[in-house]
Parts: C-alpha cells; structure tokens; sequence
C-alpha cells in the first residue's frame, strides 16, 4: 500500500504548497491495497470553488488515474 500511501502524501503536499489554492477540505479518502479514491474541495485564492475527485490504482509503474472528475 505504499506506493498509494505515498501518491496520497503527494496530492496533500500539492495542495498545501499550491499558490492557487487558499484553502482545501478532504471530504472523503478511501485507500486499500490495490487501489484508492480522494474527493476534495478547495476554495481558491480568487474566491473560486473546486470540488475533484480522482480514483487510482496501483500499476506496474506507479499509481495509474482511472477515472476523475472535477
């Protein structure tokens, strides 16, 4: 599960660092050993919303996107 664990870690960095991004809730997260789902919401520094959502799963190289929507 590391190898999602760690993509996991990565979007939260993202998120935190992001000069866009004023401010970011993560309403749900759900991670297993194959695979993973994160939903969040963001309020933006020009006072846009962004609600995302991404499910992954564990590939031969990495994480692989299967499905998102935002």
């Amino acid at each position: 599960m590391s190898d999602i664990t760690a993509y996991l870690e990565a979007i939260r960095l993202k998120l935190v660092t992001s000069r866009v991004v004023a401010d970011y809730q993560i309403v749900k997260e759900r991670i297993t050993a194959t695979d993973g789902y994160l939903r969040v919401r963001a309020t933006l520094h020009n006072g846009d919303f962004l609600e995302a959502a991404e499910y992954f799963e564990r590939a031969t190289e990495g994480v692989k996107t299967v499905d998102y929507r935002y």
